[in-house]
């Protein structure tokens, strides 16, 4: 009988939904393994909104998916104080790392880390008998408000430092207090940039194939964001956030960003 091996995300009810789109971003993957491989405890990895941090952490599990724990901030994370959701999904996923099975557990304590902890140090030590590392990713903490962070952070605190990899999204700068402490840790920032060439043409190869018009593209994705002026009022109003568009139209002027005059959405691009 073949063994199945189950990833500890999928008792994490955060974990974003795979899209059939989703470019592997193999290099900052394995910037992110070597950095960890030379001795970093924590790596944050930065960039503006919409550079892809969230599809790069989510990508990380995927790729270490035996010895993973991961957490996507959400909604409920963003409006309220709560460390349920978070004791939840943290919960059910160490609890299967450790006995690989679930525990259907309703009312979770709030020192269930400390609990565990034994099976914890324990399940570390095999992986680094098999030259592996426990990570733990987090995504969104930088979108949280200052009493949320310092609620998570009492979540976090009991976990062994130091023995664990840490991996999170957003600005080390205001991430940093989330170390218990940051002079004994090692911690390294990794800058997103935006497609490479070969990133970009797999990105469109369902809407085209021509070399000049990828190069176009990835030309301007290289300047900076893109901002399109669309009159299309009724079009407009039918977008949902986090929907993709292709978006078609003249390029105005290269300054910061990129402006795109008279545009319009489209399913097609033009032939001319």
């Amino acid at each position: 009988m073949k063994a199945e091996v189950i990833s500890p995300s999928l008792y994490n009810p955060t974990f974003p939904i795979s899209e059939n789109d989703d470019i592997l971003r193999v290099a900052h993957l394995e910037t992110i393994e070597r950095l960890f491989k030379d001795g970093s405890d924590v790596v944050f990895v930065e960039a503006p909104s919409g550079y892809g941090k969230t599809r790069i952490v989510k990508q990380f599990i995927e790729s270490n998916f035996e010895n993973t724990v991961g957490y996507f901030v959400n909604v409920i994370d963003k409006h309220s104080s709560s460390r349920e959701c978070l004791n939840s999904a943290l919960y059910s996923q160490i609890y299967f790392l450790i006995n690989n099975n679930e525990d259907l557990k309703k009312e979770i304590p709030d020192n269930f880390i400390l609990q565990l902890r034994n099976d914890i140090d324990k399940k570390i030590r095999a992986f680094n008998s098999k030259k592996k590392f426990l990570y733990f990713a987090f995504d969104g903490f930088h979108s949280l408000s200052k009493q949320s962070i310092e609620i998570f952070k009492e979540v976090l605190a009991d976990l062994p430092w130091g023995k664990i990899k840490f991996l999170f999204s957003g600005d080390s700068s205001s991430l940093l207090s989330l170390l218990p402490d940051k002079n004994r840790l090692k911690y390294k920032s990794l800058q997103v940039i935006p497609f490479n060439k070969d990133e970009t043409a797999n990105y469109l190869k369902n809407i085209t194939k021509d070399s000049k018009y990828i190069d176009d593209v990835f030309q301007i994705s290289s300047n900076g964001s893109v901002q399109c002026f669309i009159d299309d009022l009724d079009a407009l109003a039918k977008l949902q956030e986090n929907q993709k568009i292709t978006v078609y139209g003249k390029c105005d002027g290269l300054m910061m960003n990129v402006l795109m005059k008279n545009c319009k959405l489209v399913d097609n691009l033009p032939n001319n």
